[in-house]
């Protein structure tokens, strides 16, 4: 998009357009015109127009104006407050400078909708559901493990973890739910419960840092707030791990496996009184890594076989979009969680009766009021689809001169080899 002006660099910028009277582009939603910047007044701005096609546009219609200054192109976007051949624009709430946009983005036009398509993340499978989501991607090159046979991981697993504790376990969720407090606990919140000592209870936040674990403030403090969470608040889960703490053991690491949105087993590690060696956070790295490389590996040998992988089309609202790039909004939930930056995904935009086939990738994304917006630049579009595009978006044909300069008219900027 480009850089933002300062709010005293744009009072100075608005000012001298006005004072040297410096020509600009109006761009609206049917409509362009050409003309002077002549007077900056309380909240409006005065554009006199070439021609009179400044009585065109509508009141409150959103408009993009793009100027030339001393050699830098820049732009605003506003309101239209009054149409004329004067026409007068909202003072712009920001200024951009040294675009970097390779065409201009306009608000969605008339007849066009759009849907992507992206495998089907909401397949129902035989184990419990957490709050957490985990894409199971191919784990980097480990330090422990090799992925090439499920019973040779588990072999190297069970060897590395004998030197760091007296008990250790993989347990799986397959066709059953979880039964005590601990695996309630980590099946619910998809993070692995670390308790490098009982009898002092769970650690607290500040102790773990970048770890995805449950801490003591995840459960609400009696002397501050009312209510629970999985049953208990902070004083109560405290107390059950000193209490367990009795019985014998000294630490305890359950450790989720995931699979998207499933917690589908656990690693579980533990000492008792008698070798009295808290776990360290090198314990816990050890875990969280054997569980991520165990769950890569049951899905390469089809342990997860019942779920299918068909693609799905979704439909969006389209926010505005350009002949490089479209933003688009969908409902936050499990698939839009599973859409990060630089995620290719599928696009079919339907203008009018024509369907156009472009892939695209993200490029910006964030959520706001339950809704989550990507950006998504074109990475590969048919020529003739290309042409399409342009022109329903722009309302002319593209041009040698559209492909030469960037948005506004800006200069490419230099590509630094």
């Amino acid at each position: 998009m480009g850089e933002k002006v300062g709010r005293i660099e744009q009072q100075y910028v608005i000012g001298v357009l006005c004072d040297q009277n410096m020509p600009m582009d109006v761009h609206g939603q049917e409509h362009q015109v050409k003309g002077t910047a002549v007077e900056n007044e309380g909240d409006e701005l005065s554009i006199l127009c070439e021609t009179d096609e400044g009585k065109l546009f509508k009141r409150k219609e959103q408009v993009r104006v793009y100027f030339s200054y001393f050699g830098h192109t820049m732009m605003f976007e506003t309101k239209v407050v009054q149409p004329g051949r004067t026409l007068q624009v909202a003072v712009p709430p920001g200024l951009v400078k040294n675009l970097e946009r390779k065409f201009e983005r306009i608000p969605s036009p008339e007849g066009l909708s759009m849907s992507f398509e992206y495998k089907d993340v909401t397949v129902e499978l035989s184990f419990p559901r957490s709050r957490e989501y985990r894409e199971v991607d191919e784990p980097l090159i480990s330090e422990y493990f090799d992925t090439d046979e499920i019973q040779s991981l588990i072999a190297q697993f069970r060897e590395k973890a004998q030197g760091m504790s007296e008990n250790n376990n993989i347990v799986m969720f397959r066709n059953r739910q979880p039964s005590d407090f601990e695996e309630q606990l980590i099946a619910d919140t998809g993070k692995s419960l670390f308790i490098p000592q009982l009898d002092r209870g769970l650690p607290r936040q500040g102790q773990i840092v970048q770890h995805p674990v449950i801490t003591q403030e995840m459960f609400p403090d009696p002397t501050q707030q009312e209510g629970s969470f999985m049953g208990m608040n902070r004083q109560q889960v405290q107390a059950y791990f000193k209490e367990k703490s009795s019985s014998g053991t000294f630490c305890e690491l359950y450790s989720p496996i995931m699979y998207l949105q499933y917690v589908v087993g656990y690693v579980y590690l533990s000492n008792t009184h008698k070798r009295k060696r808290p776990f360290t956070l090198d314990t816990l790295d050890f875990a969280l890594e054997f569980s991520y490389v165990l769950a890569y590996a049951l899905k390469e040998n089809g342990y997860f076989q019942s779920e299918k992988q068909e693609k799905k089309h979704f439909n969006a609202e389209i926010i505005n979009i350009s002949a490089s790039g479209i933003l688009f909004s969908y409902p936050s939930g499990e698939l839009t969680r599973a859409i990060g930056l630089l995620t290719d995904l599928d696009l079919l935009l339907h203008i009018e009766k024509r369907a156009i086939h472009v892939s695209g990738r993200v490029m910006r994304r964030y959520e706001i009021d339950g809704m989550t917006y990507f950006g998504l630049q074109f990475m590969e579009i048919q020529p003739e689809d290309f042409r399409f595009l342009f022109d329903h978006v722009y309302g002319r044909p593209f041009t040698e001169k559209d492909d030469q300069l960037w948005e506004g008219g800006a200069k490419p900027p230099k590509v630094e080899l």
